[in-house]
């Protein structure tokens, strides 16, 4: 018999739950407020294709403006994969790795593309 070459894996049997649990939970918040907003427009009458600026949904939701619900969820379900990269770096924390190696450079790129942004902005 000749055994199989494997390449060696990472225990994820502490970080992959974790990280596994952050996706999820993002992924299920923003759903429940992109549906939410839909439905709450449709019962106002309001139209739904409308947007409201960021700096409005705080505002929006406490109107029940079902816009900035959806607006909310889409910013949620966004943020979520810059959830779980955070999670990862958390979880590998302490680690050189190359999982945590390239969390931090995939941070350090999203860091320097919004300072990019908010620098250059017109």
């Amino acid at each position: 018999m000749v055994a199989s070459a494997q390449a060696p894996r990472n225990n994820d049997s502490e970080t992959g739950p974790a990280i596994r649990t952050v996706l999820l939970t993002g992924m299920a918040l923003s759903a429940a407020a992109i549906a939410f907003g839909a439905v709450l427009a449709v019962a106002k009458g309001q139209w739904a294709g409308e947007s409201v600026k960021l700096i409005g949904v705080p505002s929006g939701i406490r109107r029940l403006n079902g816009a900035a619900f959806i607006d909310l969820g889409v910013a949620m379900l966004i943020l979520t994969p810059l959830a779980g990269i955070l999670a990862a770096v958390v979880a590998f924390r302490g680690k050189r790795t190359r999982d945590s190696m390239i969390g931090l450079l995939i941070l350090a790129m999203l860091a320097a593309s919004f300072v990019a942004t908010w620098l250059f902005r017109k």
